[in-house]
């Protein structure tokens, strides 16, 4: 059987593990997306050091400093409506692998309730130079698993806007609470 690489691990931890924890409990969320935000690096290593062991990979090695995590604040007048998690992955274009993450968005209320898990991956089969699709996972009510759905390719080079309109257009939709004010941007 084949060893799988750091890139394999990589996939696992973004289509299997985030959202798996993120949607693992209808009624009592086990990790709240606060969570997430402030361990994002430890969590990630974590996996990733403890699948190395278990698969004894002896020439893999985690990027130092490869996972980090901002948040953007999303306002309207002098009231939180909802965040959205912007979570940043060790990403490079690779001909041989698609559906890697260039970051991932987790959009949740303002408890952390309700997380809504999108992803920003790579294809290499668009051709001449790839492309970068925004995804979404939702917890499918019937199999009570994460299902992905993919909304078609984005322009990266203009991630301010994918980030501050169209990912806050969907928290408007889910939380349904109509006019922004502002959307204000944390590294964390």
């Amino acid at each position: 059987m084949k060893k799988p690489t750091f890139e394999d691990l990589l996939y696992e931890l973004e289509h299997n593990f985030l959202p798996v924890i993120l949607f693992s409990d209808k009624k009592n969320q086990l990790v709240n997306p606060f969570y997430i935000g402030n361990e994002f690096k430890r969590v990630c290593n974590l996996f990733l050091s403890q699948r190395i062991k278990k698969e004894r990979l002896k020439n893999i090695r985690i990027p130092i400093n490869s996972f980090t995590a901002g948040s953007i604040t999303v306002k309207s007048e002098d009231r939180t409506l909802f965040y959205i998690l912007c979570l940043m992955f060790p990403f490079f274009a690779m001909e041989e692998y698609n559906a890697l993450c260039v970051k991932s968005y987790i959009i949740h209320g303002i408890y952390g309730e309700n997380p809504q898990y999108f992803t920003l991956e790579y294809d290499n089969d668009t051709k001449p130079n790839g492309s970068y699709w925004l995804c979404r996972w939702i917890r499918d009510e019937e199999s009570d698993k994460p299902v992905h759905i993919n909304y078609g390719p984005r322009d990266i080079t203009d991630l301010e806007s994918l980030e501050n309109e169209e990912l806050v257009n969907f928290g408007v939709e889910i939380f349904g609470n109509g006019k922004i004010g502002e959307a204000e941007y944390v590294e964390s």
